[in-house]
């Protein structure tokens, strides 16, 4: 069997066999220097059991991590705020019981409506 990789950020697995984890680059990629980019990603811990940045500096991060993180560089760069004043720490809070947190202390429970 395959590895099972979990996201750098929220450290979740992907929710199932057709999702897939996708990169996200801490650093500019050297032939694409206007890709968004996310530096505050190496400043703080990864999530258990995922794997650290290759070689690009880049880090495998589910769908919602993902979305959450160019949702808010779009927003910082509409407002013009600098890279190096930026955070992505994300918090969410719980449907059951609406207490909040950041995601990396959370677990995702799948659900369909």
């Amino acid at each position: 069997p395959f590895p099972r990789f979990v996201c750098y950020i929220c450290g979740n697995p992907p929710p199932n066999s057709n999702s897939k984890l996708s990169y996200l680059h801490s650093m500019p990629p050297p032939l694409h220097p206007n890709t968004p980019h996310f530096p505050s990603l190496l400043s703080g811990p990864r999530a258990k059991a995922s794997r650290p940045p290759d070689a690009l500096g880049r880090v495998l991060v589910c769908t919602t991590c993902r979305t959450a993180c160019y949702a808010k560089y779009f927003a910082y760069e509409r407002q013009s705020i600098p890279l190096d004043s930026r955070e992505y720490v994300h918090a969410f809070s719980c449907y059951v019981c609406g207490s909040s947190g950041a995601l990396k202390t959370m677990r995702w429970i799948p659900s369909k409506p």
